[in-house]
Order: structure tokens, then sequence, then C-alpha cells
């Protein structure tokens, strides 16, 4: 059973005020926390949509397409990753970038912070375990808009898959016909 603990990141403005809070979703083997809705937040700070994953959660894309259907510009992803996980973890994070369209601010403990283009281009990054602490900026464009990986999915890969299997069917029996005729030609 899962404790009342939870992982949460909290957004604070300006003013010190709790804007929002945010509870991981997808927790990872030997977490015993309470888990999160899935239930993107979203804050408005100079204009941008923004929203909050945290480690585990951007490797999964229910999450981050629902951020990316509704429009949002940069994602904050706080992450605690090892030396066997970091660079997957964070090709996981470019992904999550390129699918939907926004920014992304990934501060890592244990692995690679990086801020992240929507095209997927690493505008800075640090690998906390080669290069120890540090703090990285970078200016990135923001953008606004849904794409179609955040409308669809994966689902358009089922219809190309279903062709794929008539294709190799047919050509299967094509060349299983075209040996039998041959056969038939030798006897």
């Amino acid at each position: 059973m899962a404790s009342e603990k939870s992982n949460k990141a909290i957004i604070i403005g300006q003013d010190g005020e709790v804007l929002d809070d945010y509870i991981k979703t997808h927790l990872t083997p030997f977490e015993n926390y309470k888990k999160g809705d899935g239930k993107p937040v979203i804050v408005t700070i100079d204009g941008k949509k923004t929203g909050i994953m945290i480690c585990h959660d951007d490797n999964f894309t229910d999450i981050s397409r629902k951020y990316g259907q509704k429009g949002v510009s940069l994602i904050a992803v706080p992450t605690l990753d090892w030396s066997q996980v970091k660079n997957a973890h964070f090709q996981s994070s470019i992904n999550r970038a390129i699918e939907s369209n926004y920014a992304i601010i990934r501060a890592c403990h244990n692995g690679i912070s990086a801020i992240i283009s929507p095209k997927g281009e690493i505008m800075k990054k640090m690998d906390h375990l080669k290069e120890g602490s540090g703090i990285i900026t970078a200016d990135v464009p923001l953008y606004s808009g849904v794409t179609l990986f955040s409308l669809l999915g994966h689902w358009p890969i089922m219809p190309c898959f279903i062709l794929l299997l008539i294709y190799i069917t047919k050509e299967i029996r094509s060349r299983v016909s075209s040996v039998k005729h041959m056969k038939d030609l030798n006897t």
C-alpha cells in the first residue's frame, strides 16, 4: 500500500503565493508514494502557458500529450537520475519536446540537466555526474500550438502496421503460388 507521502512539485509565484502543485504520476518501482492523477497543471507565466512533470513522468506520453493538446509552451521537469539511466532518460525529454512542440527545462540531480527547444535542440546541458554542481541558462524559443502527435498519439501507427501485414501476406502468397506453379511446370 502506498503511503500518503507524495513526490510533489509546488509552483510559487513572484509574490510567494502557491499557484498550484503537481504530484508525480508514473512512480518508479522503488517509490512508495501516493500516485498523482496525471492531470496537467498549467500556470501562465509572462503570457506563456507553463506546465510541469516530475522525473519518470516524461518517459511516457500520456501526460506530455495532454500538455501539447493545451498549447503549453514550456515544461519544467525536475528529475533524479543515476548513471545507468541518465542518457536514456535524457533522450525521453528530447522526444517529449519534439512530439508536443514545447521547450523543456530539465533540472536533474545525478544526471543531465538541460534546456531543450521545442524542436529537440539542446540549447544547454550539464552532466552533473561528470561536471559536478552548476547552473545552466539559455534563451529558448517558445511556441504554442497543437502537434499532430499531441492530437493523435500513436494510433496512426496501427493502420500502417495493418497495411504492412497485408502487403507481407500478399507477398508470401504470391511467392508460394509461384513456387507451386514452378513445381507444376517441372512435373
